[in-house]
Formats: C-alpha cells, structure tokens, sequence
C-alpha cells in the first residue's frame, strides 16, 4: 500500500511540475514582448507552441503515470491475495493439528468447561501425524479354568462390564507397562487390580497373547481407565441397594424369564442411561466403550492407561498362552514387588521391562 501511495504522490508532483513549466512559459512571453520588442503575432505563436508542447508532455506523462498506477494497483491486489492465502493455509494446517489434542482433553477430563460433542476424523489424526493403526498385540489377563474352559469351547470369551457391557478387556504391553499405574489419588496400582480380578475364580493365572490382524477393526474400542475410573467413583455409579431394585422390577423379571433380554443387559442399559445423563457426551462415549481403537495414539500422547475392548468373542487357534503364575507364591510382598515379580514371570521370553518396574 505504501508503493501505491508514493507513485500516486509522484503523479501529483510530476502534474504540478507540467504546470510550473505553462507558467514559466506565460512568464517568459511577457519578458520577451517586452525586453525584445517581437511582434504580437510571432510572441503568441512562440507562446502557444510552447503550450502545446508542455500539454503534450503532461498527457504523456499522466497517461504513463495512469498505466502505472493501474499496474501498480493490480500487483499490490494480488500480493495481498496472495498472502491471504498463505495465511489461511498455516491457520488450516495449525488447525488441524491443534484440533484433534483439544478434543482429547475434552474427552478425558469431564470437568472442563465447553466440552465438544464431536470426535477429530481418524483422517484428521493421520494428518497430525498420529498413527491409527492398533499394535500387534493385544493381551489378556484371566484364570486357568477359564483358559481350559476357552480350549475346550475354542473361544475366547467376552467378559461383562456393567458400563460398556460384554467384550474381551485386553491391554497393550508398551502403554501397560509406563501407564497403568496408581488408580487416580488412592495407592491401588491398576496392574495389582487387575491381578485380583483375574485371580477371582482361581489362584492360577493365565497371559494370553492376541494377534490383532485376526480381528475387525470395527469391533475394536478403546477406554481411559483414568476417565472410567474418575466416573465410577462417583456415589451415582454405586451398586446399591436402591439401584438394584430400580432393575430388577417384577416387570423385568417376567421378561427374563420369557427369553427376550438378560438380567446382564438390563444391568448394562440402566449405567448406561445413568452414564449418559450424568456426563458431557464426549466422556460417556468414552466411558461405556464406544471410542474406536483408532484414537488410541491421541490417548497415549497423554499417558492415558488404555483399556482395549474387543466385541466379539475371539477365536482361540489365534490366541497364544505365554505366562502362567500362582499368585499365592506371591502373598506377603509390597504391591511394588508383586507387580515386578508377576508380570516379569508372565511376560518371560517377551519383554524384560517388567524387571525394571518400579
């Protein structure tokens, strides 16, 4: 703009100049009419050549500065497109790659205010330069009776959760290891629970080994056990009396008995509703298991401890066992030692990373 305005400037002066010489001309006639006593007739021809002359230039010139000007209008108009586009194309690409973060922390931390209702694209995410794609293995923690139980059935079997309903729980080995730690504030590591939990219906404990290319993408979700863990502890989400009864009505036992739902699902539909109408939608997605396996990488850019939920059941001529404890060889040792101890056993032959746990 300021190119623009300083040819303008030097049109203006360049016009003044013209006229200077017109009334230098006019000045000069009156000198020589007077001084050299020429004739009327040959001082106004002399006089109105040298006008001619000086119109002649000043239209040259105001046309020259005219095409300048023009051009100079039209150059300027198209830097400035020009940058205006280049601005737009770093706001869109800043945008996203800022994007799919700011909803992550919209979806795993319910508290904060202005919570979106929408997911990034996994498009958006591989132009973020995150991976979509899920790891090589999967891992699942269970019983020997169960395992014996799958061999001789051939499946793997989901398990049931009154939030998310029925799938396989399985981990991922990297992000197990560095981030499934402390259960929110308490002292409970998350890998000493799951222990408890596999050890429910027997003291021998089984690592199972899945191959994820035998699976369906689209039966594959993740969950943050920070955020399932962070809603479960509220008093809404407790199992009590008042809650049961609300489920187990004459009404629901009639239907059953009748073979059209389960005690089970009717457990899963009541937290769901309760999940729903108590969180953003965003977090209650996430929490009843309904967040594709793909955004796991948006998770783990956080440290989220990522619980993979698998909704079918798995065929067991793909999945390998490669750990086996008794968990009472284990009692008496701090929670510390007993995750390093258990998880180095059950992970040997595939990763050393347990023995440096602490």
């Amino acid at each position: 703009m300021g190119l623009i305005t300083q040819k303008i400037e030097s049109t203006n002066l360049n016009t003044c100049n013209a006229k200077a010489s017109c009334d230098a001309a006019l000045h000069k006639k009156n000198n020589v009419g007077i001084v050299l006593g020429k004739n009327n007739n040959e001082i106004g021809d002399s006089f109105q050549n040298n006008a001619a002359n000086v119109e002649q230039n000043e239209a040259l010139e105001d046309k020259k500065n005219s095409k300048l000007k023009k051009g100079l209008i039209i150059g300027g108009a198209i830097l400035a497109t020009v940058a205006i586009a280049i601005g737009a194309t770093y706001l869109i690409k800043q945008k996203r790659s800022a994007k799919p973060i700011e909803k992550l922390t919209e979806l795993i931390d319910p508290q904060k205010t202005g919570v979106a209702t929408t997911m990034p694209t996994l498009e958006s995410l591989s132009k973020a330069g995150l991976s979509t794609d899920p790891p090589e293995f999967l891992y699942h923690l269970t019983n020997k009776k169960n395992y014996e139980s799958m061999l001789k059935t051939k499946r793997l079997w989901q398990g049931y959760d009154k939030c998310s309903g029925r799938s396989v729980f399985t981990f991922e080995l990297d992000n197990f290891h560095k981030n499934w730690n402390k259960i929110l504030d308490s002292d409970v590591e998350m890998k000493a629970r799951l222990l408890k939990q596999a050890a429910k219906r027997g003291d021998d404990v089984v690592l199972l080994q899945i191959p994820t290319n035998v699976l369906k993408k689209d039966k594959l979700f993740i969950r943050s056990q920070n955020a399932y863990f962070r809603c479960m502890e509220k008093s809404i989400y407790d199992y009590n009396d008042e809650k049961i009864a609300k489920i187990f009505t004459p009404e629901n036992r009639k239907i059953v008995q009748e073979g059209k739902t389960t005690f089970e699902k009717l457990v899963s539909d009541f937290y769901k509703t309760l999940v729903t109408k108590n969180e953003a939608p965003l977090t209650a997605e996430h929490i009843l298991g309904e967040t594709p396996a793909g955004f796991a990488s948006l998770l783990t850019t956080k440290g989220e401890p990522i619980e993979y939920l698998y909704r079918e059941d798995i065929m067991m001529d793909s999945v390998k066992k490669i750990g086996e404890i008794k968990l009472s060889d284990y009692e008496g040792l701090s929670q510390t030692d007993l995750i390093k101890k258990t998880f180095s056993k059950l992970f040997k032959g595939v990763t050393t990373i347990f023995d440096n746990h602490n």
